[in-house]
């Protein structure tokens, strides 16, 4: 356990980092570096643009399914025992999908992926690591999700690999990478223990204090925060941007192959655009603990550490999971139309500049929506509910 190597840290940026580790390669396998094979696939089995797209949103819609499950597991199981379970089913999932010979058990195992990415994703990452920090927690987040973004600048080698072993032999060796890496880190990944003997956040906040500085665990049940408007409005603006986002993170080495483009080229296009979203995604991070998350999610609304920080700051940690994996069934609703939206036009037109427009329409749509999500009333949520609305002072101090 790497709280063991380094008992000096603060064991919630451990979590941090090994959580960021696991969407590094899950990002890099399945997120960004499926992409690669995307044009082999519909060389070699002939199939459609429309067709090979669903599939990635056919995953995501069982991914967005699975969490409301997947949150209520990580409140009753922790997440670590969530998250070495994704892992193994995911590595399994990416090695049978090397031996697929036809569209339906291309289908089959996208699904079967799903469902280990779904348990391995960020997902539980981020709720785990909402517990150690309060104070810090958007830029915690905002640090732990750049793991996503580097993934995109990894999808160079993926191509590389692809172009030097073929795709079924590049993905029995990402495979066999998954899961050794991915199962280290997800056993250094846990939610804080309510008798931890380091503070909230690492900040020791003198004797007289550190109690009630350290009290964190209230908030609305799931239940509760379905029944507030702000919850909604996070989830459906969330949704329109997640449309977007996942349609040129998808279809980026697709449509710059179309152009002539070799796929190592097309692959380093994408990964300069994911890394250019890093320094967005820790900026934000620390100007969210500053300032009005609400506008900082319009205004960036890739970054989704502000987002889930928000629904804790809402909505507190206790019911977390539970909460964020409810919203999480509505925001990948977005990236499930997305791909296969712009994959149509495709199919109709011939190119990608019809797709682009619809998407970059949609993404602009979550502005207004995340605005107006403002925080719910005190009992809001219903008999019972806690103040949430009180967390967010909290979160804007240094």
């Amino acid at each position: 356990m790497l709280r063991r190597l380094f008992p000096t840290v603060y064991e919630g940026w451990i979590v941090v980092g090994a959580a960021g580790v696991v969407m590094l390669v899950n990002g890099t396998t399945f997120f960004y570096g499926l992409g690669t094979i995307f044009n082999d696939l519909v060389l070699e089995f002939g199939w459609s643009v429309a067709a090979t797209s669903l599939a990635f949103s056919l995953r995501t819609e069982v991914q967005g399914a699975a969490a409301p499950a997947i949150g209520y597991a990580i409140d009753r199981v922790g997440a670590r025992a969530v998250l070495l379970t994704g892992v193994s089913v995911a590595a399994a999932g990416l090695l049978a999908l090397s031996f697929v010979q036809n569209i339906w058990q291309f289908y089959a195992v996208m699904l079967l992926s799903a469902a280990g990415i779904g348990a391995a994703g960020g997902q539980v990452g981020m709720t785990a690591t909402t517990t150690w920090f309060r104070v810090r927690r958007t830029r915690a987040l905002a640090l732990m999700s750049i793991g996503g973004s580097l993934a995109g600048v990894l999808v160079v080698f993926i191509a590389l690999l692809v172009e030097a072993l073929g795709w079924r032999g590049s993905l029995r060796v990402l495979a066999v990478a998954y899961f050794v890496i991915s199962a280290f880190c997800a056993s250094n990944v846990r939610s804080r223990p309510p008798s931890h003997p380091q503070p909230l956040d690492g900040i020791d906040r003198g004797a007289g204090s550190q109690r009630a500085g350290d009290d964190d665990g209230g908030g609305m049940t799931a239940r509760q925060a379905l029944r507030t408007r702000a919850f909604w409005l996070l989830a459906v603006g969330q949704a329109a941007s997640f449309f977007s986002i996942v349609s040129v993170i998808l279809l980026t080495i697709p449509y710059l192959e179309s152009l002539g483009y070799s796929k190592g080229v097309a692959s380093t296009g994408l990964a300069v655009y994911t890394l250019s979203s890093v320094v967005g995604r820790v900026g934000f991070g620390f100007l969210a603990d500053r300032s009005d998350k609400r506008r900082m999610l319009a205004l960036g609304t890739a970054l989704a550490a502000a987002g889930t920080a928000l629904l804790a700051d809402y909505y507190g940690v206790r019911y977390f999971g539970t909460i964020n994996g409810s919203a999480a069934f509505v925001t990948t609703a977005g990236a499930v139309i997305g791909p296969w939206v712009v994959g149509r036009t495709v199919d109709a037109t011939g190119t990608y500049t019809l797709g682009w427009a619809i998407a970059a329409a949609v993404a602009w749509l979550a502005v207004p929506v995340l605005l107006a999500a403002r925080p719910p009333a005190p009992g809001a949520g219903g008999a019972g509910a806690a103040p949430a609305g009180e967390a967010a002072p909290a979160a804007r101090g240094s």
